[in-house]
């Protein structure tokens, strides 16, 4: 596990496992900044908003933008 995110507004907290490898290979190494915490505890960089890195959609209510 890398870490736990908290999202302010409902107290909810989410347990980050890991890291998306796709992700940094397209944007390297995560610096903490325009993460995006999938519902499953994966961290994917953002890169526009409801869009990961390696493409996914990011869009819907329990993926956890920014970080």
């Amino acid at each position: 596990m890398i870490g736990t995110v908290y999202f302010e507004e409902t107290g909810e907290e989410r347990h980050v496992k890991h890291t998306c490898l796709r992700c940094e290979r397209i944007e390297g190494s995560f610096n903490g900044t325009h993460g995006v915490v999938s519902p499953y505890g994966m961290l994917h960089h953002g890169v526009d908003y409801g869009r990961t890195a390696c493409g996914i959609n990011a869009d819907g209510p329990d993926w956890w933008w920014p970080l």
